[in-house]
């Protein structure tokens, strides 16, 4: 697991359309440091994200280049992915079972490569 440039603690609510509340967790906004994907490649990160509770994943680009985001499981298997063409991505998912995620940042773009800042919640 990476290390997060601050710890923030605060609740996180999911609620129903009634208002009810589903889930409530603390969790750590802060961002990963800020990153680079050269040309045509590619920067894997890992997150441990609890089961049953909703994890979002937030890639914001420079825009020098087309960036996409790409979710796995522990067990190698797609989960989700955010493939726009554009330097924002944007995840959200509910895991089965509380476990490590592989976080992959793509580009698929320009020989100059891309900056980009990774957030998890």
């Amino acid at each position: 697991m990476l290390m997060r440039n601050s710890t923030i603690a605060a609740m996180m609510l999911t609620a129903t359309g009634f208002g009810s509340v589903v889930n409530a967790r603390s969790w750590d906004p802060g961002p990963y440091p800020e990153g680079f994907v050269s040309a045509n490649g590619n920067e894997v990160y890992y997150e441990v994200f609890e089961g049953g509770y909703l994890a979002e994943i937030e890639l914001d680009g420079d825009c020098r280049s087309d960036i996409d985001l790409w979710i796995y499981d522990d067990n190698g298997h797609l989960i989700t992915k955010s493939t726009s063409y554009d330097c924002y991505e944007y995840v959200n998912f509910v895991p089965a079972w509380t476990g490590e995620f592989k976080i992959v940042v793509e580009n698929h773009g320009k020989p100059n490569g891309s900056r980009y800042w990774l957030t998890t919640y």
